[in-house]
């Protein structure tokens, strides 16, 4: 299409954008006057806009053109925009110029990216500056260069973004030494911020060392997401534009560079993650060959290789890299992209499994001679027979992700429907030998936000997705659900079923049945066993069962938890045989002497009650996984039998590797004993098996803390908390980190806004650490009115001893101290063999007093 006859599209198709869709009809109709090549391409460009959100329907190829042939003259070099004083331009790309610049608000650095001078009062241009920050704000990352906002001042719009020192990889690729261990810090970041950026829905399409900062501390930080999908148009090929500019295939518009795009890119198909997957390849290529395994003279040789020729082989190149590296190098570039690694998640797997292997060590031994070469090759082929006969005689394992049912806007008394039911689905299937189900510990991340199935299905390495929903008509309660093979996107079932509420169990029952049966699982007869199998034949006692559970996650209210001991204890009188009761029973219990829980009981009544109920469900089920972690928790939060814990806690894992509660237990049980390298260990495995969990980096936090390595806690903790603002636990970690790093003033400034909370829980937690940093700062008064308001929290909540013994640090008051603690010993408070070893409480740990509560805890 010619450059008027595109202007013509651009100004139809703009004005028809703001009309109602009746009036856009008689619109066309006029101002088309018959062309129908014209009618269709408005149309095509209205139709995309409004089915993609993605799409950018503004004139992206004009956006394009007007790049191409802009020769900029205007320098806005020491100038002064808003609240931004500019002081060098450090930049430019296909629409738009970055110029270092000095935020006179909050004296730091940043970097302003404007729209070219051409652009700039193009309306179009400017929703696409929008458009890109906003796609930029979602991606909060340690390896993402972060935005602070886009802002408007007079006629410039512009996005204001993270300054990086430092210089791109393309430009530091051919003078760094890249060893393996260089490659994998390298490449282990880059891969975790696109699949970063793919967990929320947004593929990059410009990959390359062009648009990757290196800071001199040898971290990688991703710039330039956020650009335009393809609009469909006529080609213009601008012959003489360099291969660094937007390019246009055959089909329309192509963002990025041809010697890093993916075959379908060049193709002008519809891209998915895969496309990202292949640019990856080409740029970890690059920095084991130093050459990109594509670039050619010509841009037409470039495509011709991308789209015909394989890359050399790295072996070839590189005889010294792990062939495990080499390897997912190769398979990343992969023309057909179903034979390339289906996420990005998966490539962390395997970067994972580098890492763990003494490569260098195995490589130097088989080369050190003929013989050890034969060997080896006469063990890999062993190998293969072996694994071949193997995966004949038992069939792989299928994936299935179960999402949590959706339920929008429920009547109060229906909230805990949704969850019941999901929950009751992956009970049912987990455990089956030929397919592994993904738990609530994965899929919960995606029950506040609409995620299309093959974004799950990318990120979860799964196989299948099953999403369903509640909705209502009239007074009756339907569940929708769907079952999607991400493999082609082929919707293998859908059903609707009336929900009775007295009747959940056959429910749950026939959806699992259909799940099977679509799958077409090959059932052993123990298989058949356990699907024939029912929790219980009481309907009112699983709907009993799954308000307890309910109320056990929730605890957004005070008398949660009192509500869950109570439907679980009534679940288990209506049917004591129903163990998963019982096991819900047992953590409600060890839940009710937490401080700040409505009606808390003292930890003797709460892990009484709760070992006989754990006992109880064990004895009716030793499969169970919750009993065997109750026990662990029992074991060491009040017993203070650490051995027996960990036997437990590790037990529960065997059952249900995927289950991260227990995991969790067994870190924390680590810490508390010291055992802070093993800590670690079992910390980074929960990353091993959840990539996309952030409880890896919170235990690790932990870990660092204990190890008093603050300035390691510190990087973790401030990339969560940028990435996960609200999050309570993040911040409770931090306050101690600043509490133990004299940053006293911060502490309580974020500790003061727990302590006036309406919650009580939160006025709890906040009251010890708050009081001790009052103390440290010198304010006596405040430290010690806190001390009288924690006796006055007494009166509706259980407030362990232990609570005062923190503020009395900070007062140097150390009969008081210990007087405290002694009580706690004797309350078994749960959390008191942490307190013990503890950083902030280090000064008292010289006291000859401190070796007995020590000795009370079993340390």
């Amino acid at each position: 299409m010619k450059n008027k006859a595109w202007e013509k599209v651009e100004q139809i198709f703009h004005t028809a954008l703001n009309l109602s869709f009746e009036d856009r009809y008689s619109y066309l109709q006029r101002e088309c006057a018959g062309d129908v090549a014209l009618y269709s391409e408005v149309q095509s460009l209205l139709h995309n806009f409004e089915k993609d959100s993605g799409f950018l329907a503004e004139p992206v190829f004009k956006l394009g053109l007007e790049a191409i042939n802009d020769k900029s003259t205007k320098n806005l070099s020491g100038s002064i925009i808003g609240y931004y004083e500019l002081q060098e331009k450090i930049g430019a790309g296909g629409m738009g110029e970055v110029y270092k610049a000095v935020d006179i608000r909050l004296n730091r650095l940043v970097a302003l990216k404007f729209l070219r001078e051409s652009l700039e009062n193009d309306n179009a241009a400017n929703r696409r500056l929008i458009k890109e920050a906003q796609a930029i704000a979602m991606l909060e990352h340690p390896n993402i260069c972060a935005i602070h906002g886009i802002e408007q001042s007079d006629k410039h719009h512009f996005i204001v973004m993270q300054y990086l020192e430092g210089e791109t990889l393309a430009e530091g690729i051919n003078h760094l030494v890249i060893t393996i261990e260089n490659f994998k810090l390298f490449a282990r970041q880059i891969v975790t911020a696109v699949a970063f950026a793919h967990s929320h829905g947004i593929i990059h399409r410009d990959l390359k060392p062009g648009n990757m900062m290196l800071s001199g501390e040898g971290q990688i930080k991703v710039l330039d997401f956020g650009l335009a999908k393809v609009v469909p148009q006529e080609p213009l090929l601008d012959h003489n534009s360099t291969n660094e500019m937007s390019q246009f295939s055959q089909k329309g518009m192509i963002i990025g560079t041809v010697s890093y795009m993916s075959p379908e890119q060049l193709r002008g198909e519809k891209l998915d993650y895969q496309s990202d997957i292949f640019s990856l390849g080409i740029v970890l290529y690059e920095l084991i060959a130093k050459q990109n395994p594509f670039a050619r003279k010509s841009q037409a040789e470039t495509i011709a290789a991308v789209l015909g020729n394989e890359p050399p082989p790295l072996k070839e190149i590189a005889p010294d890299f792990p062939q495990i590296l080499t390897n997912l190098v190769e398979k990343c570039l992969r023309k057909n992209k179903e034979d390339r690694f289906r996420s990005t998640a998966e490539m962390l797997v395997e970067l994972d499994k580098a890492e763990s292997a003494n490569t260098r060590e195995a490589t130097s031994k088989f080369r050190e001679g003929f013989f050890f070469k034969a060997a080896f090759a006469a063990l890999i082929l062993l190998a293969i027979w072996a694994g071949v006969f193997f995966y004949i005689a038992k069939p792989q394992r299928r994936i299935l992700a179960v999402l949590p049912i959706s339920f929008e806007n429920p009547p109060i008394e229906k909230e805990y429907l949704a969850g019941g039911l999901t929950q009751g689905i992956i009970d049912k299937l987990s455990g089956l030998s030929d397919l592994q189900v993904k738990n609530e510990y994965f899929t919960n991340r995606y029950k506040e936000k609409i995620t299309e199935p093959q974004i799950v299905g990318k990120e979860l390495n799964a196989d299948v997705v099953f999403t369903g929903a509640i909705i209502q008509r009239g007074s009756n309660l339907y569940l929708t659900t769907k079952l999607t093979r991400i493999s082609d996107n082929l919707i293998m079932d859908a059903n609707e079923w009336k929900i009775e509420e007295t009747n959940l169990i056959d429910l749950q029952e026939i959806v699992s049945a259909r799940i099977v049966g679509n799958i077409k699982s090959k059932l052993t007869d123990e298989d058949k066993n356990k699907l024939a199998k029912k929790d219980t034949d009481s309907a009112e006692a699983k709907r009993l069962y799954d308000l307890g559970r309910f109320h056990l996650k929730r605890r957004k209210e005070s008398d949660d938890i009192i509500k869950a001991v109570e439907y679980f204890s009534d679940a288990k009188d209506l049917d004591p045989n129903f163990a998963k009761s019982w096991a819900g029973l047992a953590n409600a219990y060890i839940a009710s002497s937490l401080p700040g829980v409505k009606g808390a009981i003292t930890p003797e009544k709460a892990f009484g009650y709760a070992k006989e109920a754990a006992n109880k469900s064990l004895k009716l089920d030793t499969t169970l996984s919750e009993s065997h972690y109750s026990l662990g928790l029992i074991n060491s939060k009040y017993e203070w039998k650490w051995a027996e814990a960990e036997g437990y806690f590790r037990t529960a894992i065997s059952l249900s590797p995927e289950f991260i509660p227990a995991r969790v237990g067994l870190i924390n049980l680590l810490g508390i004993q010291g055992r802070l390298d093993e800590s670690l260990e079992e910390a980074r495995k929960i990353k091993e098996v959840d990539p996309l969990s952030i409880v890896s980096d919170l235990e690790i936090a932990k870990t660092y803390y204990r190890k008093r390595d603050y300035q390691q806690t510190n990087l973790i903790l401030s990339d969560l908390l940028e990435r996960f603002p609200d999050n309570k636990g993040i911040q409770y970690i931090r306050i101690y980190q600043f509490l133990n790093t004299g940053k006293l003033k911060e502490a309580a400034e974020v500790l003061e806004k727990m302590y006036k909370s309406d919650n009580q829980g939160d006025k709890v937690f906040a009251a010890a650490p708050l009081g001790f940093a009052y103390a440290k700062m010198g304010r006596r008064d405040e430290a010690l009115k806190i001390i009288k308001d924690l006796d006055g929290f007494k009166e509706n909540n259980y407030v362990p001893a232990q609570e005062k013994a923190l503020i009395y640090v900070g007062l140097k008051d150390y009969d008081k101290v210990f007087e405290n603690l002694d009580k706690s010993c004797i309350e078994k408070f749960q959390t008191l063999p942490g307190w013990v070893s503890d950083p902030i409480v280090d000064e008292v740990k010289s006291d000859p007093r401190f070796a007995e509560i020590r000795k009370c805890v079993n340390l």
